[in-house]
């Protein structure tokens, strides 16, 4: 009988010592654990246009942000150039081969004429595209990719002749940035018709200058 109670009395002894103490004693504090606050990575583009350097966004900038740059001349030859970019479409889904072209067309809500800008450009070597010009318009042109200021929608489609090998969508936020830049004229010797002798031209030289 004994054995039996020391047995049992065991056994409450080690209940006790796994479970909260409730009596007399300050209860200890409950600490509830803080999430971890993990920063996401930035997502890698796996469709879009890859930028020259000077149009790519600035440190802290949107990574889909792109400017279109404008540049102002001073000195001898002073002048604006109108806001541009120069672009490559790259897709690593599909990635380039012989025979290939790529159709990109701006979508954005705002365009006039019944043909959305569009730019349609050899993919056939390397990682990107042919290289194409961006600027801002209100309508399609054949020189450039027409753009508006803001958020830009685009499609594309990856041809093979008339088979479509890949398509779908990306959007670019276009914005402006001015740099500056002294600009020389440029002295250029040129010949002339100085005037006429006997019912000939006597040619004479000069120097002009030009800005380019």
């Amino acid at each position: 009988m004994m054995k039996a109670l020391q047995f049992v009395t065991s056994i409450a002894i080690a209940s006790v010592a796994l479970q909260p103490f409730s009596g007399l004693q300050a209860a200890e504090p409950t600490i509830t654990p803080q999430p971890i606050q993990v920063t996401p990575p930035v997502a890698d583009p796996q469709i879009g246009l890859l930028f020259d350097p000077r149009n790519r966004p600035d440190p802290g900038d949107p990574p889909n942000l792109a400017y279109l740059v404008e540049k102002k001349y001073t000195g001898q030859c002073s002048g604006r150039s109108e806001p541009e970019a120069v672009a490559k479409f790259y897709s690593k889904t599909r990635k380039p081969a012989p025979g290939l072209r790529v159709i990109v067309r701006n979508l954005t809500f705002g365009f006039a004429g019944d043909t959305r800008p569009n730019t349609d450009r050899e993919y056939y070597n390397g990682d990107i595209s042919e290289g194409f010009l961006i600027k801002y318009g209100d309508h399609h042109s054949g020189r450039y990719l027409a753009v508006q200021p803001g958020n830009n929608e685009f499609d594309y489609v990856i041809k093979s002749g008339q088979n479509i090998l890949e398509s779908g969508k990306f959007s670019v936020k276009f914005d402006r940035k001015i740099t500056t830049e002294y600009r020389h004229s440029t002295p250029v010797v040129e010949s002339y018709c100085a005037y006429y002798h006997r019912g000939r031209c006597i040619y004479q030289t000069r120097t002009i200058f030009n800005c380019y």
